[in-house]
């Protein structure tokens, strides 16, 4: 049984900015800059063909010194990416990202895309359990008895420190707050459901 048994849902991201394998590079490096990503999922007809990243945008200026108006992102994109179901256990997940020596994990369920689990996402569910102590509402595999809550140990860790309020301390490391959304109303982007799609 995983020691870490945090499906990676819990920490994904879930308002993403994809493009089309046919959009010029130029057009995902604009992207990247608007939004502030490093990830775009390459979709075609709403099914995941491929992740595009600053590396690949990198490594193809490197090699080929087009125009990136003339290079098209299914030029530059990994067309195997790494994908999961969401259920799957963010320690597993996180280990074979650092295996394969990439930065983002594809979650899907069937042909449909439902977020992203970049290495930012590992470092926020990390700084959580070191937080807290224990994994939240999670049994004990010794003897069955589910740990004490998020908030429980966050008040025993208060009254040690001789604190009158312990809420504070937990507002900074939730996983879905603590990250930077796109607004629907920027431009470059269309909501499809939560994945965002250029115009």
């Amino acid at each position: 049984m995983s020691r870490f048994p945090l499906d990676v849902k819990s920490y994904m991201s879930t308002v993403l900015v994809v493009i089309s394998p046919v959009q010029p590079l130029s057009e995902a490096i604009r992207l990247m800059r608007l939004h502030g990503v490093r990830h775009l999922p390459v979709l075609k007809k709403n099914k995941v063909v491929g992740v595009l990243s600053q590396r690949d945008v990198y490594r193809m200026q490197s090699i080929d010194h087009s125009s990136p108006s003339e290079v098209q992102v299914s030029e530059a994109m990994t067309a195997d990416p790494y994908t999961v179901e969401p259920d799957e256990p963010i320690d597993r997940v996180s280990r074979e990202m650092a295996r394969r020596k990439i930065g983002t994990a594809l979650i899907t369920h069937g042909d449909r895309l439902l977020g992203m689990f970049t290495g930012s996402d590992a470092l926020l569910a990390l700084a959580a359990l070191v937080e807290d102590g224990d994994i939240p509402d999670e049994p004990d595999e010794r003897d069955g008895v589910a740990p004490p809550s998020r908030a429980t140990a966050r008040s025993k860790r208060a009254a040690r420190k001789g604190s009158t309020s312990a809420a504070s301390t937990r507002a900074k490391t939730a996983p879905n707050s603590a990250r930077k959304k796109v607004r629907r109303n920027e431009p470059g982007a269309r909501s499809v459901g939560s994945v965002r799609q250029p115009r």
